[in-house]
Order: C-alpha cells, then sequence, then structure tokens
C-alpha cells in the first residue's frame, strides 16, 4: 500500500518534464513551418519589372518569383490538377515500354512504404495502360532535429505505345497535421495550389501555405517526369 504514494509522487514530478517536451514539439513544429514558408518565399528570387499606365499615370512595379513556380506552371486539365508529358521513345515497342513503365511504378510503390494506399490500379484495362495510386510523404522541412511533413497521393497513368509514352499524373491530395488536436486537414490540389488559390491577386506572391504546397508539389511532379523521361531513354 505504501507504494502508490511513491508513485504518484513520481508522476508529479514528472508532470513539469511531460509539460516540457510538449512545449517542445510544439515549437519545433512551429518552426519546421517558418522553415517551408521562407523556403517558398526563397523561391520568388527572379525580380520583374512591370509598367503599366492608369488614368495617364505611369506605375512600375516590380515583383520578385522563380518563373518554374510562377503563373501557369500548375496545369488544370478538365478540372483537375495534372502534370503531363508525352515521353518520346524512338525503337521502342509498346510492350517494352510497358514493361519500363511498370518498373517504374513498382519502384514508387516500393518507396512509398505505404502498403495500405500504395498499389497497381487493376482497373486499367486500355491497352498499353500502367497505373498506380501512390501515397508517401512530401516534405517541406526535413533536418535531423526540424520536420514539416505532409503526406502525398496521386495517381500516376502511364499510355504506352509504340515510340512513346504519355505519362499523366494527377488527383494530387494531401493529407496535413493529422492527429493534432485541430484534426489536421485533407486538401485537394485544386483547392490549394492552383493559380487563383495560391497566388495574390496582385499576382506578385504566394499565399504562406499554398505557396509552400505549390513549390513542393512542381518540384516533386517535375522530378517523376524526369525520371520516368530517363528510364525511356528520351534525350
Amino acid at each position: 500500500m505504501k507504494k502508490y504514494p511513491l508513485i504518484l509522487l513520481a508522476f508529479v514530478l514528472a508532470m513539469p518534464a511531460m509539460a516540457q517536451n510538449s512545449n517542445d514539439d510544439l515549437l519545433h513544429e512551429g518552426q519546421a513551418r517558418r522553415f517551408a514558408r521562407k523556403a517558398a518565399k526563397k523561391a520568388q528570387e527572379k525580380q520583374v519589372t512591370k509598367t503599366t499606365v492608369v488614368a495617364g499615370k505611369t506605375k512600375t512595379q516590380t515583383y520578385s518569383y522563380d518563373p518554374k513556380y510562377w503563373v501557369g506552371k500548375v496545369p488544370v486539365v478538365d478540372g483537375k490538377v495534372t502534370f503531363e508529358r508525352t515521353i518520346a521513345a524512338p525503337g521502342k515497342t509498346q510492350s517494352q515500354l510497358e514493361e519500363i513503365m511498370r518498373g517504374f511504378e513498382q519502384q514508387l510503390i516500393t518507396d512509398s512504404h505505404n502498403e495500405i494506399i500504395s498499389h497497381f490500379d487493376d482497373q486499367a484495362t486500355d491497352a498499353g495502360q500502367v497505373a498506380a495510386t501512390i501515397g508517401e510523404q512530401l516534405y517541406f522541412v526535413k533536418k535531423p532535429w526540424l520536420t514539416d511533413v505532409a503526406g502525398l497521393y496521386y495517381i500516376v497513368s502511364a499510355q504506352c505505345a509504340d515510340g512513346q509514352v504519355k505519362l499523366r499524373l494527377n488527383n494530387i491530395q494531401y493529407s496535413y497535421e493529422i492527429g493534432r488536436e485541430t484534426g489536421g486537414e485533407n486538401l485537394k490540389a485544386e483547392d490549394l495550389i492552383t493559380d487563383e488559390m495560391a497566388i495574390n491577386k496582385k499576382k506578385n506572391k504566394f499565399y504562406k501555405e499554398q505557396g509552400k504546397f505549390r513549390c513542393a508539389t512542381i518540384d516533386r511532379m517535375t522530378a517523376l517526369l524526369d525520371q520516368a523521361s530517363a528510364l525511356v531513354g528520351a534525350k
């Protein structure tokens, strides 16, 4: 019976340390988000000067941005954010390209470490089509002491024919801060990273949160398209 007061005392003594650890976690999360926002802001590096004439008055404004993230760099097809590329593959047959793309998608499934979400699409019945759903992590900040990350989900579809592959990445969605007191968010790319959602009305900067998702997504989708192009052997 005498052990219970000792256990209670130990718990009471540990409470300040537990609170401190919780505060530290929140502090680190806040730092990670600030780092990610700074990275998105840093993407706006190129200086562009625009001159307009309004009611007879000349107005000059300077905008800062990196063109690879700016207006028009998140394409929307049939209402869906869609990154796509037609990859030339002279001399390769449809069956050879199907095998290459299946290997490409299998590697994405394996690297995702997400056996629940990542899988081949068995409903892809079109001739020459290889498709898969991928669930992976999208890092905004990744350091030993600091991490800001979202879940990234998308469909990768390769339409193969003799001499070419049409690669498409769409149905892009995110999960962010799931498990926090706020409950986290499940977000669609169409509601987050399009020109209308991520760039302010003056067209001179990104909105903070949207900007970091936009830049990170463009980087990831471009890397996937480049990787597939290299596997096919496109110059």
